[in-house]
Formats: structure tokens, C-alpha cells, sequence
């Protein structure tokens, strides 16, 4: 007598159909700062995410503790490291500055003095903007430097246009789908985090490999959890151009 064998038709596994594939990022995190104190998580951030970012198809470029030559130098390979991509992402953990409205990373030898050393020994966030922008699809800008930061406190007892955290500012409407995120609201200060990686950067790595997470979707959900992990007295602000196709990093 024949015995009756159930058989059980497998799933097909499920295939990766993300459809912009040259991803490129540059990820950079600053901690030992000459004369300060130095930050206990950028290193860890910046690594964390670079790993997360080579397993969503990224070709990174990792940096830490660069001095105002080698950040510029930094930026200007990866400008050059952008023809043919199609997605741009770069990720700036450290120490940041507002002056006079216009935003600016810290290289870990910057001295800042006055105001007037902002221009010399600091990075212009607008000029990594424009970087990152050498792309055909979308450029991702995400910035965790909104840190409690002595270059501000030291500066502001003689200057009043030095800010508290970092200005948001605003996107371009050019061909180029652009998001800039900051881990903090306008003038709001982000505390390095008590774990391995920041607020930001720890949500930032949960979501990154989400399937099916259109990426404006992604970073409303970033601002949602920083808050609420936070308890509200982390904002992180995000502006954006996006408008009609869905862009996903991990698409099945």
C-alpha cells in the first residue's frame, strides 16, 4: 500500500531588487580634540554606521580624528569619487559650530578663538552640501554634531553670534533629490549618549536595513524614536526636496 507523502511547496527566497546601486559614502567621525576633552562616541558611531552602510550596498570610505587639511582633502576625494553614483551619502559625527546663521564642522585641530578663526580652521557645512550633491539620484546629508560643545561656550563669552547647537538650513530644489538631517532641532544641544553610540546613530543603524522603508519615511521614523528614546529633549530635524518616486535602500 502506498503511503500518501504531503509534500510542502517552499517560498522562493526573496531577491534584492533595490534599484539604484552605485551608493557611495563618506563617514567620518571626530573625538580627540586637541586641547578638549574628548568625545567618547563618534568613533564608535561612525564605525557602527559605515558597517551598517557596506551591508546595504554602500562602498564606504571611512575617516576619524581629521585635522582641517585632511577633512578637506577628504571632501574633495570623495567629490571626485561621486561620477556615475547614484546615491550619495555622507555622515559627519563630532563637533559642530553655528555663527552668524552659517553652520560649520570641527576638524579635531581647529583653534577657535574668535569668529574671525571660524573661516580658517573649520569645515562650511554648505561646502560638504555641495559635495555630496555630485550625484544622479539622491544625496543624503547626516549630521550628529549638535553635541555640548566648550568651541561654543568658550567663544560665546566674547562674541554673541555664536549659537547653541546648529541652524537648520534649507535644501535646494535642483534635479537632485537631497535629504539633510541633524540630529537636533535649531539651536538645540544633543548629548554625546550614555550607550556605545548616540541617540541618532543608534536609531539611525535600526533603520537602515528596514526592507520596503521609502527614505523620507525612514528619517520621519528617525526623528519619531530619537525623540521618544530621549524623551523629547532630542529633536532631530530634516529637510528634504523629495517629490514623487519612492526611493528604498533595501527593496525585496
Amino acid at each position: 500500500m502506498k503511503s500518501a507523502v504531503a509534500t510542502v511547496s517552499e517560498k522562493p527566497a526573496l531577491k534584492r531588487v533595490d534599484k539604484y546601486k552605485n551608493r557611495k559614502a563618506l563617514v567620518i567621525g571626530n573625538a580627540d580634540y586637541v586641547g578638549q576633552a574628548p568625545l567618547k562616541n563618534p568613533i564608535n558611531d561612525a564605525k557602527a554606521v559605515s558597517k551598517k552602510l557596506e551591508e546595504v550596498g554602500f562602498e564606504v570610505t571611512y575617516r576619524e580624528n581629521l585635522g582641517v587639511r585632511d577633512f578637506g582633502r577628504a571632501l574633495s576625494d570623495f567629490e571626485l569619487s561621486l561620477k556615475g553614483s547614484d546615491i550619495s551619502l555622507l555622515y559627519y559625527a563630532g563637533h559642530g559650530i553655528e555663527v552668524e546663521k552659517q553652520n560649520y564642522l570641527i576638524p579635531v585641530d581647529a583653534n577657535l578663538r574668535t569668529t574671525g578663526d571660524v573661516r580658517y580652521e573649520t569645515v562650511r557645512l554648505d561646502d560638504a552640501v555641495d559635495v555630496a550633491l555630485n550625484t544622479g539620484k539622491l544625496s543624503m546629508v547626516l549630521i550628529d554634531a549638535c553635541r555640548n560643545n566648550p568651541f561654543a561656550q568658550e567663544m560665546s563669552s566674547r562674541t554673541r553670534s555664536v549659537g547653541r547647537g546648529l541652524s537648520v538650513v534649507e535644501v535646494s530644489n535642483g534635479p537632485v533629490y537631497q535629504i539633510l538631517s541633524f540630529a537636533a532641532a535649531s539651536g538645540q544641544v544633543a548629548e554625546d549618549g550614555d550607550g556605545e553610540n548616540s541617540p541618532y546613530a543608534s536609531v539611525l543603524i535600526d533603520l537602515l536595513d528596514e526592507p520596503n522603508l521609502e527614505v523620507g519615511k525612514m528619517f520621519r521614523i528617525l526623528g519619531q524614536r530619537v525623540s521618544e528614546v530621549t524623551n523629547g529633549k532630542q529633536q532631530p530635524t530634516r529637510r528634504d526636496n523629495l517629490r514623487g518616486e519612492d526611493i528604498f535602500l533595501v527593496e525585496y
